[in-house]
């Protein structure tokens, strides 16, 4: 009977395991998890903390999946792993045996070493835990002011959720860009126009220098202008990085997460990694998760080769959808290429409500962006995957792509 160890219990986890149970029924697996919730769709966060979803809708396994799949859940955390021995040594001091390990810890969030940022009122946006302390916070009338920090999918999410929920909210921008992962200025201008209606206040090029506080709650923060801006919460989401505290001394390559080949295997044998703390080093380049899909698909094909499949890790075509502020946005393939990679981005909408546009690579479509309306990205997706030609001079660009039903994901 194999032994399987997951460390971590969020999406590329139970992907992995639904895969080794379909190959491996008899096989011994066991989940470490570091949260006191069960997995959860972290990208519906969002969504419970403003009220939309119960916290229930939040769980994404029926109440008997662990047991129905003959998972062994452990609530506790892997300090460090012995490769040659082949277990993890937990905190509460046991050892948990391995034939095959997968490392899906995910992210941990930055919190930069301000003075302060150890007072009550700090907060990152990352699990249920946060989420829901956060809202029984708001919930109670503590928090009339707060400070988001950092202009990405996660910062603008915290800006309009926490205005949504009756609270006074600033944004400082290091730069004076928004969500530039994902849009130009022009597309960007789109969410920050709402933004603007609804009287949120962003400072461009502002950071804090110091975070003050009260009997060891926030009162306000210092900024790098000399100014003092008065709040009761600072949410910060300046970035993550890959949570691999546990592989020190392991002899697990790690380069800015688990470095691992085609098959998401590392440089050990029988030690796989997925999700978002590893980077896949295939073809000279390296490449990180960074999404819930991605995410997905990573522990399937890691679970398939832990149980004894070789497969290598495909992805036909980048796609990833949300909602920034007020509006959904999708973006599909190499939707962010430069000029410098020989790109041209063509414009096909562009008002107060929308922004569309399509990367194209000479006469090929490689990437596009849409905010607002976003049904034509299955056209543009279709087009990508049947490696499509289309003139980007077209007058109607849209009409000339091939037609697909809508895609389901």
């Amino acid at each position: 009977m194999r032994r399987y160890v997951i460390v971590g219990a969020g999406i590329a986890s139970v992907s992995a395991v639904d895969r080794i149970r379909a190959l491996d029924p008899d096989g011994q697996i066991t989940i470490v998890n570091n949260e006191p919730d069960p997995f959860y769709f972290r990208p519906a966060l969002s969504f419970f903390f403003k009220g939309a979803i119960s916290e229930k809708k939040l769980y994404g396994k029926p109440f008997r999946w662990a047991d129905d799949s003959k998972v062994k859940i452990v609530n506790d955390v892997v300090i460090s792993i012995n490769v040659a021995e082949k277990n993890v040594t937990l905190k509460s001091g046991a050892l948990e045996p391995y034939d095959r390990l997968l490392v899906a810890t995910g992210a941990q969030p930055i919190i930069p070493p301000w003075p302060g940022a150890e007072l009550d009122g700090v907060f990152t946006y990352r699990t249920a835990s946060c989420a829901r302390m956060k809202k029984e916070r708001i919930e109670t009338g503590k928090v009339k002011k707060a400070i988001v920090v950092g202009g990405g999918i996660l910062g603008i999410e915290m800006v309009e959720n926490l205005h949504n929920m009756g609270v006074e909210t600033t944004l400082l921008l290091r730069g004076c860009s928004i969500l530039d992962i994902l849009f130009d200025d022009e597309g960007a201008g789109v969410i920050l126009k709402q933004m603007e209606q609804d009287n949120i206040r962003v400072l461009c090029e502002t950071e804090i220098a110091g975070i003050v506080g009260t009997n060891g709650a926030v009162t306000s923060v210092k900024t790098n202008k000399g100014d003092t801006l008065p709040t009761d919460m600072v949410m910060v989401a300046v970035g993550v990085r890959a949570d691999t505290a546990l592989l020190e001394g392991s002899g697990i390559d790690v380069e800015r997460g688990v470095l691992v080949n085609e098959n998401l295997m590392t440089n050990i044998e029988d030690v796989y990694s997925a999700g978002d703390v590893a980077v896949i080093h295939a073809n000279g380049t390296k490449i990180p998760c960074g999404t819930w899909l991605r995410a997905a698909t990573m522990g399937e094909c890691a679970g398939e080769n832990m149980a004894g499949a070789k497969k290598p890790f495909i992805e036909k075509v980048f796609f990833n959808a949300s909602h920034a502020y007020k509006s959904i946005y999708a973006v599909v393939g190499k939707y962010n290429a430069t000029t410098d990679d020989g790109a041209m981005h063509v414009v096909i909408k562009s008002d107060d409500d929308s922004y569309g546009k399509i990367v194209f690579k000479g006469e090929k479509v490689i990437g596009g962006v849409f905010i607002g309306d976003v049904s034509p990205v299955w056209k543009v997706y279709r087009a990508i995957e049947t490696d499509a030609s289309v003139n980007p001079g077209s007058s109607d660009i849209l009409a000339d792509l091939p037609y697909t039903p809508q895609l389901l994901f």
